[in-house]
Order: C-alpha cells, then sequence, then structure tokens
C-alpha cells in the first residue's frame, strides 16, 4: 500500500508524531509542563547545518500551521502540542511527507527532531529561533515567510 497526500496520510503522520514524541520525551528527562506555552506564533529562522531558511508559525484554535521557506522550495504542516513538545506534518506538496518534533529550550528556541517518509531511517535536526511576531491585520493561513525579508 502506498500513502500518497490527503487525510489518511496526515493522520498517519501526526500518529507517528505522538510516537517519536513519547519515545523523544524519554530521552529527555524532567517533568513536562501542564500546559503548553502560551501562543508559539511568529517568524522564526531555520537552521538546519546544511540548509537555513525562515518558518511562520500561526496558531489557529488548537493547532498550529507551519510553512517553512528554505532556499526556492516551501513546506507546509499542522502542528499540535503534546506534552512539551510542538509535534508536526511537513510536506513540500510534491515530496514524500514527514514528521518533526520540537522541543522549547531554555532560551526558547524550537529544537527539533525530523525524518521524512520513505526515507533511510535517518533522523535530522533543526532549530527555529524566533526572529518577529506574525503581522497584524493578515488573516490565517495566509501569512508568508517572504513578507519578513
Amino acid at each position: 500500500m502506498r500513502i500518497v497526500g490527503g487525510a489518511s496520510s496526515l493522520g498517519v503522520l501526526l500518529l507517528s508524531c505522538f510516537l517519536v514524541s513519547g519515545v523523544y520525551a524519554l530521552q529527555s528527562p524532567g517533568p513536562a509542563p501542564d500546559s503548553p506555552p502560551k501562543d508559539l506564533s511568529g517568524v522564526y529562522e531555520c537552521d538546519g547545518g546544511s540548509y537555513t531558511g525562515t518558518v511562520v508559525i500561526q496558531k489557529v484554535g488548537e493547532t498550529y500551521n507551519l510553512l517553512w521557506t528554505i532556499g526556492y522550495g516551501t513546506h507546509f504542516g499542522v502542528a499540535l502540542w503534546e506534552g512539551d513538545r510542538l509535534c508536526s506534518s511537513w510536506s513540500s506538496g510534491a515530496g514524500p511527507p514527514g514528521i518533526v518534533v520540537y522541543r522549547l529550550d531554555p532560551a526558547g528556541r524550537l529544537v527539533g527532531r525530523y525524518a521524512a517518509y520513505g526515507g533511510d531511517g535517518s533522523v535530522a535536526t533543526e532549530t527555529l529561533t524566533f526572529i518577529a511576531p506574525l503581522k497584524a491585520g493578515v488573516p490565517k493561513g495566509q501569512q508568508k515567510a517572504e513578507k519578513y525579508d
């Protein structure tokens, strides 16, 4: 069976995200906060070691929409706060989807581990550093990273 886009693959990715989050939590001791941070919305610098870019995070109800702009490509995802982790799907719409699990470090950065569906099983890292609040007056889902350049 091949999973291709749509709601079923998103469900599989979010379930996988929660499983990875549980394993990730076991690797880093410490109590999980009782509630999520007030709001993670904003524009973040993304540093993945071999790449850099910008990520827009926008809170929508109990979820977050994420939009990565890396080089000439964009990826999008939907995230949930679970325990002390932000768990997100991601996809470019053209390639295989993936998951990323971020935790807030003491400096307020989101430090993430991610993997792609159909990959070689490796896990890579990226760090998001807050650089600006979202622009006022732009409707939810229409914030674009290029507006912050």
